[in-house]
């Protein structure tokens, strides 16, 4: 998948906000977990370390309910950037490791701008603006690693 400012623009807060920020800015990876769950991804079984693990929990499921629509499912988890100030900090103590300013403010109206300033070369600005400071953290930072991408490609 490619990095889009569409895509930093339209995701959803949470998980989906979550993996791009694990994937293209802090480069964690995420942790695996195996969930079974019914026809409709309702959760029946949750949090198994190991697929042998689920496959156990599925068959005792299985036998004991007689429901054979029960799945097996592979989650992908990434830390909770975009609803937690704690790993929304990470963030900002990573771009300020690779030498960028940053600054948080509260806007009138209640929104909150986060905007990281590379002074590498040419000063650079990157912001956004959010309904709470980790979202703002979050979309700023996959900004300016786009705008970092973009810049590479281009040399």
């Amino acid at each position: 998948m490619e990095l889009t400012r569409e895509i930093v623009q339209q995701s959803n807060v949470g998980s989906e906000l979550d993996a791009l920020v694990g994937k293209f800015v802090t480069l964690v990876s995420p942790e695996i977990k195996w969930w079974v769950t019914d026809d409709a991804e309702t959760i029946i079984y949750e949090e198994c370390n190991y697929e042998s693990d689920a496959r156990d929990a599925l068959n005792k499921l299985m036998s004991d309910l007689f429901d054979t629509s029960l799945l097996i499912v592979r989650k992908e988890i990434h830390r909770s950037y975009s609803t937690s100030v704690a790993e929304a900090w990470r963030i900002v103590e990573l771009f300020k490791a690779r030498g960028y300013l940053s600054s948080l403010a509260n806007l009138v109206g209640g929104k909150w701008e986060f905007r990281l300033t590379d002074y590498e070369g040419m000063c650079k600005f990157f912001s956004a603006q959010a309904e709470t400071p980790e979202e703002a953290i979050c979309r700023a930072a996959l900004v300016a690693t786009l705008r970092k991408q973009k810049s590479r490609d281009e040399a």
